[in-house]
């Protein structure tokens, strides 16, 4: 049989078949047919084991008018419409399915094969096709929708379009993996991607074919902005590659014939299909699958690539707006913005630098497409903004400083001044005046609507907002330390005063004095029944914090000064101090004096009685009203300011328990000891002082002493002055006048000498006698030494 002969064979076994035509899947409208299903169950034939899977989905994608309906027509026994050679314009639109009649086979007698494979093909709409011009949109969603849902894409191009990137498609393939890539990174399903070379001459062989079209595509796949992990997947991990060529249909009938046999031979052999190519979707849901694809497709706006016209301008857009952007950059590097101290300058060179660059940019690409037009000059603003902006931000930086540094500055100032209620008011009033100062410079530097103070004023009031916590948590620290420091000063004399007198209501009066005094420390920051307010800005769950805090730290501050006070030193003090008082004094506080030895012991057995009933009183903080111990109204517990002694018992030395049995039996053996001490001195001072004379002691004064008796008996005056003379000695002796005294009777002695020698002078004068004649000889040199002046001079 000729190669005629086959042809004529084939396509009256075409036309003998009585299923119905191919079924539209997709409309030139993008409308998916949802009837689709339908057309499938008339052809679809398996065993109930396949579960649906017995089935192979085939497109073919290319250029207009390259013959891909023919070759599937001669392929697969379709009936889709081909071409009128005569008016060579599209024929198929959409997309298109059709059930396999046969399979062309060139090792069978009639020409074909049977598809028990249930093997369905899709003829795509051609590209590149001069009825949609430059709209490509649906191009390029019809051609993944046949990569998405095919194990097979059957690639139809012209020998003479190998090499070539748009006449090959390359571009579209390009968009089409991008795309691909991007939707099903994640399931890695794998396609064969079938080359068909038409009207193949052989004067290339088809290795070297083969080898061309694989490198471009590693090209392009190389050049895919590829989703996050896959930057190093391989195009072999989503596409195999096979290639086939196919005489010319007109020029060399019978090679066609052969070739498109052979093709079909591949197919029957299983050496095109593979289990990775298969989608694993039964017949039933392949087309509920298809269509969610397609509406997928359809609305991802990576396909809607722009027109040629569009192209251009968007290349002389950039171009144009790439030579405004360097001379607005020249202008900005020439300006020195940091020598610049007025505002208004920096404000008004920021705003010529813009209004240049636009003008610029604007005289040349406004003449281009106005879309791309507006959507260039925005990213020239904001290119040029994000420069501007990098000198704005620096001088709103500053100011915020300034505004920090207005703020702590007026902090200060204003609690120096005291001229405001509360600490709340000063730091109203503080961040009000740094806000303003803020807002007032900031608004010279808006000169756009980029350009606002929006985000350093929200950055300054949360930097004015956290530091305003920091003073109100250390001014609140400040009014603990100062209340407690009130606290202490006023409440510890207190305390002292009723230790050291122990009652059996001294705890009642403790107590009573401490809420008092605490009472009277928050008093004016009460505002309610059970609300502080300690005026610093706080909030009412902090107020109420503050108010804990401080009734803590004064139970701890009260809790500190009692065991400061109390202890076995401090205690022994005490109760010796009681047992002296009331046993070597009388109630007004004279010392007693002790009649006899009865007197010393009932005292010291009433003293000793009523000094020791004060141990337990300050062993233990008990009220006497309620017999029960002091405890705080607070949680002290953990406080870090008070440490537990090792020594002590456990759980001896809280609150009210303030001595230890130990310790309340060491005072009591010292305070004892002490006790008997001064018993015993004061009962050897009544022996001392009532000790009795012996009798005959006063008969030997009277035998010996008689003499002296009778004297003084004889001489009263001489007695009398004996006395007062010893009297006097003895009381200038005790006032210390003793020497005084003597030093007066010294000069008084002195003086008389003197005054004697110059009457005894005038007396001898006066009868005419010579001095030396009339002196004994053996006084004329102390008359001599006397008759001299102060200078050793003889007087005349």
């Amino acid at each position: 049989m000729s190669s005629e002969d086959e042809i004529v064979v084939v396509d009256n076994l075409s036309s003998d078949f009585d299923e119905p035509s191919s079924v539209q899947v997709i409309d030139g409208n993008k409308n998916f047919n949802t009837d689709l299903l339908s057309y499938i169950k008339q052809f679809y034939r398996s065993a109930s084991q396949d579960n649906g899977l017995n089935y192979h989905i085939i497109s073919v994608f290319g250029s207009q008018s390259t013959g891909k309906s023919t070759l599937l027509n001669k392929l697969f026994g379709t009936r889709f419409d081909v071409m009128d050679e005569v008016q060579r314009q599209q024929t198929t639109k959409g997309i298109w399915l059709g059930h396999a009649n046969f399979i062309a086979s060139s090792r069978e007698a009639t020409g074909f094969a049977q598809n028990d494979r249930n093997i369905f093909v899709m003829d795509v709409e051609g590209t590149d096709g001069r009825e949609r011009g430059e709209d490509q949109d649906f191009e390029r969603k019809s051609a993944l929708f046949a990569l998405s849902t095919s194990e097979v894409l059957i690639i139809n191009l012209w020998e003479n379009q190998v090499g070539l990137y748009q006449g090959a498609n390359m571009g579209l393939l390009k968009t089409v993996f991008e795309v691909n890539l991007s939707i099903f990174a994640k399931n890695r399903q794998k396609c064969l991607l079938l080359f068909v070379i038409r009207d193949f001459s052989g004067v290339t062989p088809l290795k070297n074919l083969s080898e061309t079209l694989i490198d471009e595509l590693n090209k392009i796949w190389n050049q895919l902005n590829k989703p996050e992990g896959c930057e190093d997947v391989e195009l072999t991990s989503f596409f195999d590659l096979k290639f086939a060529s196919l005489g010319h249909k007109v020029f060399q009938i019978e090679q066609f014939t052969k070739d498109v046999g052979e093709l079909g031979d591949r197919i029957v052999s299983d050496e095109i299909f593979s289990p990775d190519y298969h989608r694993n979707v039964p017949i039933d849901g392949w087309t509920i699958y298809a269509e969610q694809i397609w509406q997928q497709i359809d609305l991802n706006k990576d396909l809607d690539l722009p027109t040629q016209q569009i192209l251009v301008a968007r290349f002389r857009c950039d171009e144009i707006a790439s030579g405004a952007y360097n001379l607005f950059e020249d202008s900005f590097n020439k300006i020195k913005f940091s020598d610049i101290e007025d505002m208004k300058e920096i404000a008004s060179a920021m705003k010529n630098l813009r209004e240049q660059g636009l003008e610029v940019y604007d005289e040349d690409a406004s003449r281009y497409a106005n879309n791309v037009y507006l959507d260039k000059r925005e990213a020239l603003l904001s290119k040029m903004d994000h420069k501007l902006l990098e000198i704005h931000d620096l001088q709103l930086s500053k100011f915020s400083k300034q505004a920090q540094n207005l703020f702590n500055d007026e902090v200060t100032n204003s609690k120096k001044s005291k001229k405001y209620n509360s600490f709340k008011e000063i730091l109203e009033n503080s961040m009000e005046k740094s806000l303003t100062f803020f807002i007032e410079i900031s608004k010279i530097l808006n000169i756009a609507e980029p350009f606002t103070e929006t985000k350093h004023l929200n950055e300054l009031k949360e930097l004015l907002s956290s530091t305003s916590d920091s003073l109100k948590l250390k001014e609140r620290e400040n009014l603990i330390f100062r209340i407690r420091k009130k606290f202490q000063s006023t409440f510890k004399e207190q305390l002292l005063d009723s230790i050291h007198k122990p009652e059996a209501d001294s705890w009642d009066k403790i107590l009573s004095n401490f809420n008092s005094t605490s009472s009277e420390l928050l008093s004016k920051y009460k505002k309610g029944p059970s609300s502080y307010d300690f005026e610093l800005g706080l909030s009412e769950d902090m107020n109420l914090k503050t108010y804990v805090d401080i009734r803590k730290t004064l139970w701890v501050k009260f809790r500190d000064i009692l065991h400061d006070s109390i202890s076995e030193d401090s205690v022994s003090r005490i109760l010796r101090n009681l047992f002296e008082d009331e046993f070597r004094y009388d109630d007004n506080g004279l010392p007693k004096l002790w009649r006899n030895i009865s007197e010393v012991d009932s005292q010291f057995t009433k003293a000793r009685t009523n000094a020791l009933k004060a141990l337990p009183i300050l062993s233990n903080a008990v009220l006497s009203s309620t017999n029960s111990e002091i405890i705080p109204d607070v949680d002290i517990t953990h406080e870090d300011d008070y440490e537990i002694d090792e020594n002590e018992l456990a759980g001896s030395h809280n609150f009210s328990h303030l001595l230890s049995n130990r310790q309340q039996q060491n005072i009591l053996n010292k305070v004892k000891r002490e006790m008997d001490a001064i018993y015993v001195e004061a009962k050897r001072s009544i022996v001392q002082n009532t000790t009795s004379i012996p009798l005959y002691f006063y008969g030997l004064l009277v035998v010996l002493g008689w003499n002296e008796f009778m004297a003084i008996l004889n001489r009263p005056l001489l007695f009398i002055g004996l006395i007062l003379l010893v009297s006097g000695v003895y009381i200038a002796y005790n006032t210390q006048t003793l020497g005084p005294i003597i030093s007066v009777l010294q000069a008084m002695l002195d003086q008389t000498k003197k005054v004697a020698k110059e009457r005894l002078r005038e007396l001898v004068a006066e009868d005419g006698v010579p001095v030396k004649s009339q002196i004994p000889k053996e006084s004329k040199e102390n008359i001599e030494l006397d008759s001299l002046d102060d200078k050793g001079k003889k007087l005349e």
